[in-house]
């Protein structure tokens, strides 16, 4: 799978601070960060559904969002289904019209994308990343949860909405547009994310204790953090964002950038910076396709931050 895409600013970095240093996106820095106005906040908080753990990314130019530290969760997923079933729900409007009900938090047999996933260990274990769902579905998650799908890139040609807001994913992912969320953010390491690893060679077992590649538990590998503390934004499971091409008569047409690559992709393509080629349409459900959320400052915490 290729990857190709532009990137935009850098993401301020949470560290944990030692008697020598400081822990920064990973690694060691001997360079102290500079006070930035959301020191005045938290580094995580719970999300309002009190389902998950965001963490601070700081921006540059003094501002600050709100990221899920992890992917979203089957069990995450499954809250969201459980208090939708049965109800009528409001798909945005324009490229979900085509949307009748939600994809399930646990596909049977026969669905396509289970049966793919299927040969893998439990592979919709609760604390492991929710997949088989669309577009439509995941931003229906985020509005359930009181958050939104973060915005992914710009693009020069316009070809993406909304055109006129930073990368939110990118940003969050590494520091200064590098091309990974750990190490210097340049070269990539076997082992660290689940990207890259040969089935054949019994990497994922090594790596994972899984035989059949595939996902693995949502956290469990501490050292894949970028910058802001979110973890497993490279591999495991690439990840839906907001920004799709302009809508068309038919809005299942639309085609949504998808970030971060996964267990499938080599160690080489995986990059904090780019978005996949060829976009996905919405209506896209695959075994290693899923999604995680942001939030902008509430009201009080933006009355704190000057």
């Amino acid at each position: 799978m290729a990857f190709a895409g532009f990137h935009f600013g850098m993401a301020w970095v949470t560290s944990v601070v030692t008697s020598a240093c400081q822990i920064v996106g990973g690694y060691k820095s001997f360079e102290a960060r500079p006070p930035h106005p959301c020191d005045v906040l938290p580094p995580t908080k719970i999300d309002e559904r009190e389902l998950a753990t965001m963490v601070l990314s700081r921006q540059p130019d003094g501002s600050c969002y709100w990221i899920d530290k992890t992917e979203v969760t089957v069990e995450q997923y499954r809250a969201f289904i459980e208090d939708v079933d049965g109800k009528p729900y409001d798909w945005e409007p324009v490229r979900c019209a085509w949307k009748g009900t939600a994809s399930p938090s646990n596909p049977l047999a026969g669905d396509e994308c289970a049966d793919e996933a299927n040969p893998e260990a439990e592979p919709f274990f609760d604390v492991k990343p929710i997949r088989c769902v669309d577009w439509c579905d995941s931003k229906a998650f985020c509005s359930w949860a009181s958050k939104e799908l973060c915005v992914g890139q710009a693009n020069a040609a316009g070809l993406f909405e909304p055109s006129d807001l930073p990368d939110q994913w990118g940003n969050a992912c590494s520091d200064d547009g590098l091309s990974l969320p750990y190490g210097t953010g340049t070269h990539p390491k076997a082992g660290v994310c689940n990207v890259g690893f040969d089935e054949d060679n019994g990497e994922c077992f090594k790596f994972l204790k899984q035989w059949v590649c595939g996902p693995t538990s949502v956290d469990s590998l501490r050292e894949c953090e970028g910058p802001a503390g979110a973890v497993d934004m490279i591999g495991n499971v690439a990840e839906w964002v907001l920004s799709c091409t302009s809508s068309s008569t038919s809005g299942a047409r639309s085609a949504c950038q998808v970030r971060g690559g996964s267990f499938v992709d080599g160690l080489d393509t995986a990059r904090c910076y780019s978005y996949e080629q060829p976009t996905p349409l919405a209506s896209t459900r695959r075994r290693d396709l899923g999604l995680r959320c942001c939030a902008n400052l509430t009201p009080r915490e933006r009355s704190l931050v000057k």
